[in-house]
């Protein structure tokens, strides 16, 4: 556990360290689910300005001349939902979000945008990232308090506790295990033990085993049949320049690592910076978004090269899903964190940006109802 006063420190930093990978894995909506233009077509979650309750969650329409964003709800318009919007979930017809600095999990109705119900935490966590598992239990990450806790959906009491290395990020998990990434908050927790880690927990034994990847990763994929795990890190350093000869300058580093499940054997690693990633409907390519812009990657082939389509020039590109019906890529552009952001969709078959819309501060990950 951490003291309160180097918690408070961490409250601090962690503005800056958010800004390397504040997004989550959406989940796929029921199949079930059909195409209507009566119903939104995606889910935004914009996080909002730390310490502002300025989170929103912007459902987008489908018309005549493309999508129509109409904020559903947030702090502008009826309820405040909350502070540090994080992970963003669609579970039969229901949303589900981290509040991180609300210290909530916030449940909203899909289909109309109300809210259903918002579940308060224990004092002093800090919740990260969610995932349910088969059962629909709830699982998410206590980012300063190096633990995962599994929740009762209906009260938000505490079922259990599992221990996990330095602040824990993203949460996934297959079959009884769950995988989750520990930053170490980028530098400054990095010398402690387990940071920069991989924690896989079995849930039933508690048995708990510890991953190197590299430095601050955040960031966790399946592939399709889950046989493979895909782990992101990303992270910056200066240059001294009395060690270096020139004039401090900020550098990063950072890469995908490919994992074989069961037992975590490393296989491949692509060198890039990527902030978020995702894979199209075949499984055979990987699109990635860095601080430079997008990428794409042949999973398939022998080859360790990273194809870059684009640039993000000035932006700063935040979050990742792709729009499989309509072939197309929407990315979560945060601009300068100042101010509001848009959402950036290109279009694979024109290889080129089609549309761009408004949405709140900081939007940081996208669902699709349809997909």
């Amino acid at each position: 556990m951490i003291n309160n006063q180097i918690r408070g420190i961490y409250r601090v930093i962690i503005s800056f360290l958010l800004i390397t990978g504040c997004v989550d894995t959406p989940s796929a909506p029921d199949p079930q689910v059909l195409i209507s233009d009566d119903l939104p077509y995606a889910y935004v979650l914009c996080e909002g300005l730390q310490g502002s309750n300025q989170a929103e969650i912007i459902s987008y329409y489908r018309g005549e001349g493309g999508f129509n964003p109409n904020i559903r709800f947030t702090s502008g318009n009826s309820e405040v939902i909350g502070d540090v919007g994080n992970s963003f979930y669609l579970r039969n017809d229901t949303i589900f979000s981290v509040m991180s600095s609300s210290n909530q999990i916030v449940l909203v109705d899909a289909s109309n945008g109300e809210l259903i119900k918002q579940l308060s935490l224990p004092n002093g966590t800090y919740p990260r990232y969610m995932y349910f598992d088969d059962n629909s239990d709830l699982y998410i990450t206590d980012l300063y308090n190096d633990r995962v806790l599994k929740l009762d959906i209906s009260s938000g009491q505490v079922l259990a506790e599992y221990a996990t290395g330095p602040a824990p990020e993203e949460i996934v998990g297959y079959q009884g295990v769950v995988y989750v990434t520990n930053s170490g908050l980028g530098q400054y927790r990095q010398d402690e033990q387990y940071a920069g880690y991989v924690t896989t927990i079995k849930i039933v034994s508690g048995q708990t085993d510890y991953y190197k990847v590299g430095p601050n990763p955040k960031k966790l994929l399946f592939n399709a049949d889950k046989t493979k795990l895909y782990v992101g890190y990303l992270s910056y350093y200066w240059l001294d320049s009395e060690d270096f000869g020139a004039s401090d300058s900020l550098v990063n580093q950072g890469g995908i690592i490919e994992f074989e499940l069961p037992g975590m054997r490393k296989l491949r690693e692509w060198k890039v910076t990527p902030i978020d990633f995702k894979f199209d409907a075949s499984g055979n390519r990987m699109y990635v978004i860095s601080d430079r812009g997008l990428h794409y990657i042949d999973i398939f082939s022998n080859s360790n090269r990273v194809m870059t389509l684009i640039s993000s020039g000035d932006d700063n590109w935040y979050g990742l899903n792709i729009d499989k019906v309509n072939e197309s890529l929407w990315i979560c552009n945060s601009r300068d964190f100042q101010v509001r952001g848009e959402i950036v969709i290109y279009d694979l078959a024109k290889s080129a940006v089609s549309d761009r819309l408004e949405s709140g501060y900081l939007p940081n990950s996208i669902v699709f109802r349809n997909q």
